[in-house]
């Protein structure tokens, strides 16, 4: 018996073993997103499935010490790695204002993910980089290994449907596989600023107020390697737009583009969504979870109130819509507060 179980051993154990590997795994996040992205991170280690080493680079600009060091023990705590690169964003593109599209969505940090391959040391030659608004559901191992024919980066395409019709390939820069050695020959982000600086009217609002090219490193990615990007599996940036569904949701990487996310408790049935909280709910970042509750309940309960205050002299039947609307809201947190 005893001999059975040790060949079992060394035909179970020693080949997973060989098949872990070294994984890199990189976000650029400010303190608005420091939260989001250690679920995110949670969630990975949570597929870890081939015991794979990660090590996790944080690029970051103003994330408090404290909430460093949580991020720090957490991830050490499980065998894992991790890294802080500070970074100035102010000084990113040497003060242009690339990074503010429209209504401001992106944020400066955010535009960092172009300087990975100068940013991450060198003995590092492959990166998954990730948005913190995102929940992985898969081993990464899977995407890690992904073959790039020679490519500089890998991304799935993006399907938001503002963009329908509007480009034949364009690309979803919330989840990028980068060949940093491949990147950093090319000097790819030199590349990615140049054609900024040769077109930055174009990134900036006309007289109308109208920018061409508003979604900033995203554009700026699909402009100039648009022959150098290796189009990968819809699984890995499922992206979630609200309740818009703009693909079959398979196992991966669940991306939540948008303003709308899940910490702000939208009324969606979207299954996404529910795994958001199943993960968030399992992870020792569940305490947090009742802040963002109340700050969403609180957000639109006033806004029914205001709403009801500029409507008192309204009709008797919009008064009663709107008082409905407010009973419904506080029902329907109610029942997230549960069950979410």
């Amino acid at each position: 018996m005893k001999k059975v179980l040790i060949t079992i051993f060394f035909i179970l154990i020693l080949p997973l073993k060989s098949i872990a590997q070294d994984i890199n795994v990189a976000y650029t996040i400010d303190k608005n997103y420091s939260l989001f992205a250690m679920i995110s991170i949670f969630s990975v280690l949570e597929n870890n499935y081939l015991n794979n080493k990660y090590n996790f680079f944080i690029v970051e600009n103003d994330i408090p010490q404290k909430r460093l060091d949580e991020m720090k023990n957490f991830v050490n705590k499980r065998g894992q790695n991790i890294y802080f690169i500070h970074i100035n964003s102010d000084d990113i593109c040497k003060g242009e204002n690339i990074y503010l599209s429209l209504h401001n969505r992106i944020s400066k940090i955010g535009m960092a993910r172009i300087l990975l391959p100068d940013l991450l040391p060198k003995n590092i030659h492959r990166v998954i980089y990730i948005d913190a608004d995102t929940l992985v559901s898969d081993d990464l191992s899977k995407l890690y290994n992904v073959d790039l024919k020679n490519n500089i980066f890998g991304m799935v395409k993006d399907i938001h449907p503002f963009l329908e019709g509007k480009v034949n390939q364009y690309y979803n820069s919330g989840l990028i596989v980068m060949d940093l050695d491949k990147s950093r020959k090319e000097k790819i982000s030199d590349k990615l600023f140049n054609f900024y600086y040769k077109n930055h009217l174009k990134f900036s609002p006309d007289s109308k107020g109208k920018i061409k090219y508003w979604l900033a490193d995203q554009d700026l990615i699909n402009l100039v390697l648009k022959n150098n990007i290796e189009k990968l599996p819809n699984k890995w940036n499922n992206q979630i737009l609200a309740d818009y569904i703009m693909m079959p949701q398979t196992n991966g990487i669940y991306h939540y583009i948008g303003d709308i996310k899940p910490w702000h408790f939208p009324k969606s049935n979207v299954q996404s969504y529910k795994l958001y909280y199943y993960y968030w709910n399992k992870s020792p970042f569940k305490k947090y979870k009742y802040y963002y509750y109340f700050a969403s309940f609180n957000k639109i309960y006033m806004r029914n109130v205001l709403n009801l205050y500029n409507s008192i002299k309204s009709d008797h039947y919009h008064l009663i819509q709107l008082i409905k609307n407010i009973l419904w809201d506080s029902k329907y947190f109610f029942v997230c507060f549960l069950y979410n």
